[in-house]
């Protein structure tokens, strides 16, 4: 099973990158942290394949400070 971690601070370019790897990808992870304004809904709506989303904190490789309660919001 091939997991694809999408890291884009765009929406647009996350999801363009989610489908240029819907050869290669049996699932994808979504990475929260690395996109400027942070949602799910539409990459729920986009993808016919398992999703997984992380918002990792700095200190553990997010790309961006955010406190732990923004992050679990």
């Amino acid at each position: 099973m091939i997991c694809v971690s999408i890291a884009h601070p765009e929406l647009e370019g996350a999801l363009a990158l989610m489908e240029k790897a819907s050869l290669w990808a049996d699932l994808y992870e979504i990475r929260l942290d690395a996109l400027k304004k942070p949602v799910i809904e539409p990459f729920l709506a986009s993808s016919p394949k398992p999703l997984l989303f992380t918002f990792r904190a700095f200190e553990e490789g997010g790309r961006r400070a955010v406190p732990l309660s923004e992050r679990l919001s």
